[in-house]
């Protein structure tokens, strides 16, 4: 935990129920929903969670425990009062796979929509 972080009591929101939200549906700002910070995640939602840049930043502060609750409460990422380093690993990891599928579906989508639209271009020329 941050030394900013230190001295003030944890939020009771959930930081594991967090990351999920935020690796799965953080385009949308859901995690920013539950955690109560109404005005980011209605702005996270209307931009596709920055582009998916803003949702890989908060990814990484709830994993390294520097997200806030709307009471400015540090959420923390441990299990029974201690951190859990390869859990956080494991859901980075997670997160990076799954930006990457995603990515990866939507290119060969395009590419096979755009596949025919090619052909009648080349033959134009």
């Amino acid at each position: 935990m941050s030394a900013i972080h230190s001295m003030e009591s944890p939020s009771s929101k959930s930081a594991i129920t967090a990351l999920f939200l935020c690796v799965f549906l953080g385009i949308f700002g859901i995690h920013r929903f539950y955690v109560g910070r109404m005005k980011t995640g209605i702005l996270m939602a209307c931009t596709l969670g920055g582009f998916g840049l803003w949702m890989l930043v908060d990814t990484i502060l709830i994993a390294c425990n520097e997200f806030t609750d709307s009471n400015n409460k540090p959420l923390t990422l441990t299990i029974n009062g201690e951190p859990r380093s390869h859990l956080i690993l494991a859901i980075l990891a997670m997160t990076i796979s799954f930006v990457f599928v995603i990515s990866l579906a939507l290119t060969v989508k395009a590419a096979y929509f755009t596949d025919k639209l090619t052909g009648v271009v080349y033959a134009q020329l």
